[in-house]
């Protein structure tokens, strides 16, 4: 099967009566479990942010509690988990302000995590990784928010 062009799968979904969108929405958020958790933040989550937001974060912070701190191996993976959570619900929103506030939190929960361990260049390179998201995300917004945001910036910065 040839994967066609968006603007010939939005001209061919402009055409289907509402009743079978419903049903095609259905269908795809049945195959994928990322499908399924757009579909949800898209319908209940996305005209109240600051509720998504909140939740998010209760869910990082879950990741960042069940880490292993025996080993850095362990405690490696369970960074990674935690930041593909986080990204994965940047994605969903698309929302700078939020993406800012998601990898916020992050880092505060990573730097906490960080004194377990001794400074070691993958924690480094994570760290810088992450404040140059921040900081591409800032670039994009209005400067009123640019300066309310640059303020929780240089925090995580000097942390």
């Amino acid at each position: 099967m040839e994967a066609v062009k968006l603007g010939e799968i939005k001209k061919e979904l402009s055409q289907r009566d509402p009743q079978e969108l419903v049903e095609l929405c259905l269908k795809i958020s049945k195959y994928k479990k990322e499908n399924k958790e757009l579909l949800i933040y898209l319908l209940f989550e996305q005209d109240h942010e600051s509720g998504y937001i909140i939740k998010v974060k209760e869910e990082i912070d879950l990741a960042f509690s069940e880490i292993n701190k025996s080993s850095f191996y362990y405690a490696k993976k369970g960074v990674r988990k935690a930041l593909r959570i986080t990204q994965k619900h940047i994605k969903y929103s698309g929302i700078k302000t939020t993406e800012i506030e998601l990898f916020a939190h992050f880092l505060t929960n990573f730097k906490f995590l960080s004194r377990y361990f001794p400074k070691s260049m993958v924690w480094e390179k994570l760290n810088e990784t992450i404040l140059k998201k921040i900081e591409k995300a800032l670039q994009q917004l209005h400067p009123d928010l640019q300066h309310d945001y640059d303020d929780l910036l240089q925090s995580l910065v000097k942390k």
